[in-house]
């Protein structure tokens, strides 16, 4: 150690050492030795004058290096200290050494900047007092202080603890988070995320585990209380098992397994015959199963009918024949328990000796239903009905014995039809009523759709519904009885039960459009079509009433037919033979149904079998010559379009001349045709001529004149004629919003769009809540026309029309040429669902999903559902000379890809 200059300086004259606070002299243990010569008291060495200064100087020397000696041993010792509580980290001491003395290097010589003001203004430490003291402490509290609401303050909670366990999952996150972000500054950054995410999950799980498992001393007061009280209580009443219970299941919810075994245990003493107290025992030692067996054993001597101890005794054996030996004991016992026999039987794998058990269980419990269908499936046809008899005389007010039957029957009789079953029920229905079975629709309903899904029980669930239902009808004398039955039918869901109430109301009203609606509606949901088919069949051929009900339905409804046609169609498109042999035999019933006939045509012209269609439009006008059918024109129409599309134009002109000279003059759809042969071959003075020849004859068609006016515009390309003759028109037919459309289209095209909206307002004047005439209101929005705003616009068209579909449509429309196709395909699936047979909406939802790119199959679903047959584009391409034979797939197909 260094010597200070200062000690080898001479004092100033007469200097003498703390001598201003008082002082006279002093010594150290190094200097007792020195004394002087007359007093022998100490004298410091700096006043004996008998010693040279050299020998001073020496001595000096030599106390100094005793120090540093002294303190070189000091900061060895500190040192070897250091290095155990590194844990002999000594590789890194020599490292750490070095790092502290270069770390402030740069700091030190900053310090030659430092101002002598600035010096003088360093803080000093006398600054820190405790006032900072006790703010700091006074903030370390309020760190601990947090705001809840009262009902998070339990008795149970305690709030210090759950405090300092918050503060440690802060630290640990913290320090998480320092380390990631250490590593992160150092470039040795690894994937070990999961494992602090890991660490993390595994620290909640032991704060919740230590929370539940710990107990509060609020837990704990309470826990001492109820102790108290429970003791008081089993020694007020030693014999009450409540007690008992309750003091072991308090033990154990403290963690007191052992108390609460030995408490159970002497409950089991002092009422050993509760089944519950020695349940609770067997509980609490369910971790020793050969213990649980000999206290249930014990418990059952002294409680031999109790039904749990002896389904606990089963429960702990584990094979299958010990098990078996414990039920039939426990049958000893308790001979009329019904959950004990059904054991006996799932445990028994011969038949014999299963039919014995079940023999003996209905004898001893005769009213237990599943025992006797057990008994009656494992019995023969002959014997079963025998066992069913016996019961039925037993048991005059059971409903399920006659349903038993029923089953019984169709189980066993392949050939058994629902009218027998249905007799059969009737009459059981009967004999339950006589003995005071009081009969209702809802649990006889709810008991056929129980049966709804069982296996081979299909014709007893409608033999219930049919039974039910006519032994109403014959109670009541008439149908109108069954008010309850329509009540009961709009609360049920669709099921197959529902099925069958229709079909019975059906059978006593065939020519109900409503009804045959329903259930055709009720079999889609269930994807039950072909059960409708078949129902529809028998009812029209394979009853015994299938002349007279045919006979009603030609005669009030042979809309019917038509119906059970289409939806034959489409349940076998696969097939066009057969359903065309169904179609011939509906065309026998109704020669003069046109729709039937139109419906063979169209079936043979997608099928392109065009030698027989032009065959059936031969035999169709002979068998119709001599009777007077309405509509009959319309087959002279479809067959001129035939003609068209072989190619025969002059056979199908000559044709029309005959029926429009002849028998058919006010039929404007031959002059329309007529007019677009003409126009097809270039002929555009016979085509005006032949439009010009409707309006004479039938002046009151809107179509005759907007043909004939775009002959003029488009053709002839006379615009002002065109207008001419649809004022004459509109003149003529000033109710008819159908000419002021035309203008505006003829408008529009011309490109006089301040016309065609000057027109468009007139129309709206005259006809506000026509919904082609807001077609063409919101059309002109796409040509630049925004007098009002289009969402006004849209608004008021909505509102006028009340949401129609060919408003909704064109504003779908309108959104997808701006290509907004999210908000465009909502609009258009509202189109759809308010008309789903009109095919423009349909259209524009698969073009709007072709540009989203969603996945269309569930669209084509319900397009296959619906099949459109409305809608300007659709009928376009439908009735088409060309493309009139398209399936509607095929027309779907062909007006997409046009887009």
């Amino acid at each position: 150690m260094e010597k200070p200059s200062f000690l080898d300086q001479e004092p100033p004259a007469g200097y003498v050492p703390g001598i201003g606070r008082g002082a006279t002299g002093f010594s150290t243990k190094e200097k007792r030795r020195v004394f002087d010569d007359n007093g022998g008291r100490k004298i410091p060495k700096r006043y004996r004058e008998d010693i040279s200064s050299n020998q001073e100087r020496q001595t000096e020397n030599d106390e100094d290096e005793e120090a540093a000696k002294v303190f070189e041993k000091l900061e060895l010792k500190l040192a070897q200290k250091k290095k155990k509580r590194n844990n002999g980290n000594n590789d890194n001491d020599e490292a750490d050494g070095s790092a502290v003395k270069t770390q402030f290097a740069d700091l030190k010589e900053s310090l030659t900047t430092v101002t002598e003001d600035e010096w003088m203004n360093i803080p000093e430490a006398t600054d820190f007092t405790r006032r900072n003291k006790r703010n700091r402490i006074q903030e370390q509290l309020n760190r601990k202080t947090y705001a809840a609401p009262d009902s998070l303050i339990q008795g149970n909670v305690d709030l210090n603890k759950l405090t300092e366990e918050r503060e440690k999952l802060l630290q640990s996150q913290i320090d998480a988070n320092i380390s990631e972000i250490t590593k992160n500054a150092t470039g040795q950054v690894q994937a070990k995320n999961s494992s602090t995410a890991t660490n993390t999950l595994s620290y909640l799980k032991d704060l919740e585990d230590d929370r539940a498992n710990s107990i509060s001393d609020a837990a704990l007061e309470d826990l001492q209380k109820m102790r108290t009280i429970l003791k008081s209580y089993r020694k007020a009443d030693s014999t009450n098992p409540q007690g008992w219970i309750a003091s072991a299941r308090l033990e154990e919810k403290a963690r007191k397994f052992s108390v609460a075994k030995k408490l159970i245990e002497n409950g089991c003493q002092e009422c050993p015959k509760n089944p519950d107290v020695w349940l609770e025992n067997i509980r609490l030692h369910a971790s020793d199963v050969q213990y649980c067996k000999t206290l249930v054993a014990t418990a059952i001597k002294f409680n031999a009918t109790s039904p749990s101890l002896w389904f606990k005794a089963i429960d702990l054996e584990s094979t299958t024949i010990n098990k078996y030996r414990v039920v039939r004991k426990a049958l000893q016992e308790l001979p009329r328990d019904e959950q004990l026999w059904k054991l006996a039987i799932s445990f028994e794998t011969e038949k014999m000796q299963a039919l014995k058990i079940l023999e003996k269980a209905t004898r001893l419990i005769p009213q237990s239903m599943d025992l006797l269908t057990a008994y009656i499936n494992l019995q023969n046809y002959d014997d079963a009905k025998k066992t069913l008899n016996c019961s039925r005389k037993a048991l005059p007010q059971e409903p399920e014995i006659w349903v038993l039957a029923a089953l019984l029957e169709e189980g066993n009789n392949p050939n058994v039809g629902v009218n027998r079953l249905v007799d059969l029920l009737k009459k059981g229905l009967s004999e339950l009523s006589e003995n005071g079975y009081k009969i209702t629709l809802s649990t006889w309903f709810d008991r056929a759709e129980a049966l709804s899904d069982t296996p081979n029980s299909k014709l007893t669930c409608e033999a219930i519904v049919y039974a039910l239902m006519e032994l109403l009808k014959e109670s009541t004398g008439d149908s109108d009885g069954l008010k309850n039955v329509d009540e009961t039918l709009e609360k049920m869901a669709d099921s197959m039960v529902k099925i069958a109430v229709l079909k019975k109301l059906i059978q006593w009203d065939p020519c109900d459009i409503a009804l045959w609606s329903r259930l055709k509606t009720v079999a889609e949901n269930q994807n039950e079509i072909e059960q409708f088919l078949v129902f529809f069949q028998e009812l029209l051929f394979s009853s015994k009433d299938s002349d007279y009900t045919r006979s009603v339905i030609i005669e009030e409804s042979p809309s019917l037919f038509m119906m059970y046609v289409h939806e034959y169609w489409r349940a076998h498109k696969g097939d066009i033979e057969q359903t065309l042999n169904v179609v011939n035999q509906i065309i026998g019933f109704v020669p003069n149904h046109l729709d039937v006939r139109f419906f063979k045509i169209k079936l043979l012209g997608q099928s392109s079998q065009f030698d027989k269609m032009q065959e059936f439009f031969l035999q169709s006008f002979k068998a119709l010559s001599d009777s007077h059918v309405n509509g009959i024109e319309r087959l002279y129409y479809k067959y001129v379009n035939f003609l068209r599309y072989q190619g025969l134009t002059g056979q199908a002109i000559e044709i029309l001349k005959e029926k429009c000279s002849t028998g058919f003059r006010n039929c404007h759809k031959f002059f329309l045709q007529l007019g677009q042969i003409y126009h097809s071959v270039g002929n555009i003075e016979l085509a005006r001529q032949a439009y010009l020849s409707g309006t004479r004859e039938i002046p009151n068609c809107p179509l005759l004149w907007v043909s004939l006016s775009k002959i003029d515009e488009i053709d002839l390309k006379n615009p002002i004629r065109a207008r001419s003759i649809l004022d004459r028109g509109l003149l003529k037919n000033g109710n008819d919003a159908l000419f002021y459309i035309a203008k505006v289209q003829m408008e529009i095209r011309l490109g006089n769009l301040d016309q065609a909206e000057l027109l468009t307002i007139q129309a709206l004047q005259h006809f506000p809540n026509d919904a082609l005439v807001w077609v063409e209101r919101i059309k002109l929005l796409n040509y630049g026309k925004k007098s009002l705003s289009r969402k006004t616009i849209f608004q008021d068209a909505l509102k006028k029309t009340q949401n129609d579909h060919r408003v909704l449509l064109e504003i779908g429309i309108s959104f997808y040429r701006e290509t907004q196709y999210q908000t465009s395909s909502k609009w258009l699936e509202r189109a759809m669902r308010k008309s789903p047979v009109y095919g423009d909406s349909w259209v524009w939802l698969f073009r709007t999903y072709a540009k989203l790119k969603k996945d269309p199959a569930e669209l084509y679903k319900l397009f296959d559902q619906y099949e459109p047959i409305y809608g300007p584009e659709w009928i376009a391409v439908a009735k088409h000379v060309k493309t009139q034979y398209y399936t509607p797939r095929a027309i779907l197909s062909h007006l997409i890809d046009k887009k």
